[in-house]
């Protein structure tokens, strides 16, 4: 037997209807805050760069490169105000952390998935450790509770970004 999609039943095992669904929405929402950041990056522009210079680089990325242009606007416009840029490097912070909690969703493999209590498993590599590390797997506990709430998050931080974005206009930019 299979499920609608054409996957094994015992691949997964028993997997509640709903329980892809939040997965799915964790992916669909993280996807959105990476276009966002991706704008921001673009409201923060330096040198004549286009959308293609950055498009397709990971987000890690993109976030560190967004928090060097928010840094360096306190040595190149020493009169600018601060708070909005310390606003937006904050709020990148707190996306990389929350894209941190995604990729523990979106990567790991779910043995036990049921809307109560989940418990997903993936493999890590910490760079430097190779052949030394004590920890080769990751495990993730979530519910419908923590999906939501992760869900949700996902969704405020979209938002947050496209204020961070709006506040860019009052920056001056950089050379």
């Amino acid at each position: 037997m299979s499920d609608p999609y054409g996957i094994p039943d015992n691949m997964f095992g028993d997997v509640p209807e709903e329980f892809p669904g939040l997965v799915g929405r964790v992916v669909m929402m993280a996807a959105l805050v990476e276009l966002k950041v991706g704008h921001l990056l673009m409201n923060l522009p330096k040198g004549g760069e286009t959308q293609a210079t950055h498009a397709g680089k990971p987000i890690k990325g993109l976030i560190e490169l967004c928090q060097a242009r928010l840094a360096a606007r306190s040595t190149e416009f020493p009169l600018e105000p601060t708070a909005p840029a310390e606003k937006i490097s904050a709020l990148l912070e707190s996306v990389k952390t929350t894209l941190e909690q995604r990729n523990g969703v979106v990567h790991s493999v779910w043995p036990s998935s049921s809307m109560d209590g989940a418990n997903g498993w993936r493999h890590v590599h910490v760079k430097g450790q190779s052949g030394r590390q004590t920890e080769w797997t990751r495990w993730i506990d979530m519910s419908e509770a923590k999906f939501r709430e992760l869900i949700l998050l996902l969704s405020k931080q979209v938002d947050e970004l496209s204020d961070a974005i709006g506040m860019t206009g009052s920056m001056t930019h950089l050379p």
